[in-house]
């Protein structure tokens, strides 16, 4: 069994107390032979020899004394296996591997523990990769680290400061550990913000200051990935070098979900790192042997490999991508501006790759380019980054922010703020006082506007929008142009756009239509398709929530029509639109099958502000179909008041998301109407006090685990996981449709109410799965409500302890 990982991540420590926990049975012989001090040339087998003879001087040949030791036995018979622990292997890493094959075939019932920085090959080795840290527990180590250096930790005011300078050194324990010793020296803010500069490499220097007791290869960070640098041949080395110029990225500490959100695939790294034939050099990268050669530095534990169902991902850790610079800058071959060459091919690889993923946008090749754009983010802001501070690229920069998919993958991860502000340096980099905004540049300006909008930064959407007129219109015509909105001024389809974005989304005017129909036919003239699509888009969205009811259905069912065979992103966006335009003209039975399925299919995609909206979208129709309900000759009370709840405890839910993405709707008129007459149907039904109660049961769910929508789909309870407590609303009028329930029915309710799955109650009750989802049919039908988490507003109040002891026998499993 081998244990591996980078240095410093603990796979001595990680022997160390196994070894201690086998010691407890004297019936076992343990060997441990330290092999991080000898030379790389040395042998092993006479290190073996040496330590398990221990003091002893004897004349044998060192493999007679192996054997021998291994095989006596004491007073008594050691009835377990023998173990040798071999100790940092990766430098003798040949001659190891030869020791392993030689004792095993003579000596079959010997155990071998070894430690490496990359496996030692044996036919059937098992390998422990040794994780970073969980965070928790680096924090506890700094902590504990950094009271050695006699000016302790302040809990907790200074938590958040430790834990983002141990995310920042990877969660490594050394490391961990050299950044807390500098709490002799610095306070936190100071070593934060070391780290935070990933274009310094002071912090590499890192040490724990006295050094005594330390391993030589452990006493700076530098030491500890120097050590494996310098056991690579030169092509690994070159290759490691221009490795450098990717992001870093580490996903052992990434979120789970979105673990292959960083790094790099093997095609990028071939055509930034690999040479053009002929290239000369003393060491050349071949494009055919980049494989390969990636393979051998994951094996040593100087790059992360994550093996996924579709590919594999590689990223280079800050600390290694540091290293690894200073390296690539001292390199006089292939040439003397190496670092500056390898940087230029990164630029241009990210610049083509958005270049040809534009006409794929707004198609079903969409979702594998977003995909893409996805999990290479970094690397592009990296790339648009180093072309906005070079004066002979920020156009090139410039034209990189404002492809979509750039625009898209900073909406999905949400921060739509992050390419705004790329946006924004682009354009300043680009200035030219002296002359007007060329197409460019106006495009950049609008768009900087409609993020603003997007936002709910009014002012400054507003401001941008006067400026691009501004540097349109002649002076003479600039005068009260605010209303002729109705007149073609002759603005590039960018700026009326924005106009008709402004209109709709702040104004809430329905000219807005007009507007953005006049910028889709001038999209549509230049052939840009994507932008054209893309205006569709918010006229529809406009439409739906603005138009009366033949133009409203007409545009929203026209847009619907149209993105027929485009991408999922183009169907949810007309889902919501024809969603909204059935909703306010009383189709509600349409608007809800709608909302569901933009919902579904946002959560599909796990598009955070998609399915942001299609919870509003969903909530506001379900509000409608409460008027329609009381609107009725014989009331439903208690299917209106379960409705009410339901819509109630969206609307908490809405306002958490909203938050947890930092979006603002106050400023979006037609959205902030809708969340207030919702919020006034619901507060008629139930009053002031059971709304506020319902409301803050949907704040308190948590959007990263999805609960909010969950809940619109009704399936909240139903994935594995903490019971989510929503308390009964119970009335008289709805204990008359749970008197309906047969004794059987009740069990199921309780059970489904505590957050039981179908699945589970047939186990529990030893039924078959199709007999309970019968019941639970039955259950919905006879309470009126359309999903099991409304169950409990009608259950009596009674069995609300019932349900919260089902509940916490759920989360004890």
């Amino acid at each position: 069994m081998t244990v591996v990982g980078p240095g410093g991540i603990g796979k001595t420590s990680l022997a160390v107390e196994a070894v201690i926990r086998l010691r407890r049975d004297a019936r076992r012989a343990i060997h441990w032979v330290g092999l991080g001090r000898v030379s790389a040339g040395a042998s092993v087998e006479e290190e073996v020899a040496r330590a398990v003879a221990g003091p002893e001087f004897s004349p044998l040949p060192p493999w007679e004394m192996i054997v021998n030791q291994f095989s006596c036995v004491g007073p008594t018979v050691r009835a377990l296996r023998p173990v040798l622990v071999l100790d940092n292997c990766e430098h003798v890493l040949d001659a190891a591997a030869e020791f392993v094959v030689q004792i095993l075939d003579a000596m079959p019932g010997v155990a071998i523990l070894a430690t490496s920085r990359e496996p030692i090959g044996w036919v059937d080795e098992r390998l422990v990769v040794v994780p970073p840290l969980t965070a928790p527990q680096a924090s506890t180590l700094f902590t504990d680290r950094a009271a050695l250096t006699g000016r302790p930790v302040r809990l907790p005011e200074d938590r958040a400061l430790v834990e983002r300078i141990c995310r920042r050194v990877e969660n490594n324990p050394l490391f961990v550990r050299l950044a807390a010793a500098r709490m002799f020296y610095e306070p936190l803010q100071a070593i934060l913000d070391q780290l935070a500069d990933s274009g310094v490499s002071s912090w590499i220097q890192w040490s724990h200051g006295p050094v005594a007791g330390a391993e030589p290869r452990h006493r700076a960070i530098r030491d500890v990935i120097g050590w494996s640098y310098r056991l690579c041949p030169d092509d690994e080395r070159l290759l490691l070098e221009r490795l450098s110029v990717f992001a870093p990225g580490d996903f052992r500490n990434a979120d789970p979900d979105n673990v292959f959100e960083t790094g790099m695939d093997l095609e990028a790294i071939t055509a930034v790192c690999a040479d053009e034939p002929g290239a000369g050099g003393d060491v050349e990268l071949r494009r055919e042997d980049i494989g390969e050669l990636i393979d051998r530095l994951g094996d040593r534990s100087l790059i992360n490999v994550r093996v996924g169902p579709t590919g594999t991902r590689y990223s280079l850790p800050q600390s290694a991508a540091l290293f690894a610079a200073e390296h690539l800058r001292r390199r006089s071959a292939p040439g003397p501006d190496e670092p500056a060459r390898v940087v230029e091919r990164h630029r241009r690889y990210y610049q083509d790759k958005l270049l040809r993923a534009t006409p794929g946008y707004c198609t079903p090749e969409e979702d594998r380019w977003i995909a893409w754009g996805r999990a290479d983010w970094d690397n592009v802001v990296l790339a648009i980054e180093r072309s906005i501070t070079d004066p002979e690229y920020a156009t090139e920069g410039l034209m990189m922010t404002l492809s979509p998919i750039s625009q898209r993958v900073s909406l999905l991860r949400g921060s739509l703020r992050e390419i705004q502000r790329l946006i924004e340096r682009a354009l300043e980099a680009t200035r030219d006082p002296s002359a007007q905004p060329n197409e460019l540049r106006l495009a950049a300006m609008a768009a900087v506007g409609v993020l603003s909008f997007s936002q709910g930064q009014r002012d400054s959407g507003e401001r941008m929008l006067t400026t691009c007129v501004d540097a349109c219109l002649a002076l003479g015509e600039r005068e009260g142009w605010r209303d002729r909105m109705m007149v073609d001024l002759g603005l590039p389809p960018a700026v009326d756009m924005l106009w008709g974005t402004e209109l709709a989304m702040i104004q809430g005017d329905l000219r807005a239509l007009v507007v953005l129909a006049r910028a889709r036919e001038k999209f549509t003239a230049i052939g840009d398709d994507v932008g054209a699509m893309l205006c569709e888009r918010v006229e529809a969205s406009a439409a739906g929530v603005l138009a009366d009811e033949d133009q409203a259905l007409s545009i929203t069912h026209r847009y619907l029509d149209s993105v027929t065979g485009r991408s999922d992103w183009l169907r949810t966006s007309a889902l919501f639109a024809w969603a909204n335009a059935c909703a306010r003209h009383g189709r509600l039975n349409e608007s809800l099958m709608a909302s569901r399925k933009a919902l579904q299919l946002a959560t599909s995609r796990a598009d955070e502000l998609d399915m942001v909206w299609a919870v509003h979208v969903r909530l506001w129709a379900l509000a409608r179909l409460i008027e329609q309900l009381i609107a009725e000759p014989k009331a439903d009370r208690a299917r209106i008041n379960g409705t009410a709840v339901h819509v109630a405890r969206l609307l908490g839910g809405a306002e958490t998301q909203r938050s947890h993405l930092h979006l603002n709707f106050d400023t979006l008129r037609p959205v902030h109407a809708e969340n207030e007459h919702a919020i006034a149907v619901v507060k008629k039904v139930l009053g002031e006090r059971r709304f506020a109660a319902a409301r803050r049961e949907g704040v308190a769910l948590v959007p990263e685990r999805h609960e909010v929508h969950r809940l619109a789909l009704g399936t909240l309870g139903e994935e594995p996981g903490p019971a989510v407590s929503l308390s009964p609303v119970h009335d008289a009028e709805t204990g008359k449709r749970w008197e309906k329930l047969s004794a059987t029915e009740v069990q199921v309710a309780i059970l489904a109410a505590a957050g039981w799955t179908n699945a589970v109650i047939a186990d529990r009750r030893g039924n078959s799965v199709k007999t309970v989802a019968a019941h639970m049919n039955a259950i919905l039908n006879k309470l009126a409500v359309p999903t099991r988490t409304a169950i409990i507003t009608h259950m009596p109040q009674d069995l609300a302890e019932q349900v919260s002891l089902e509940a916490t026998r759920r989360k004890g499993g």
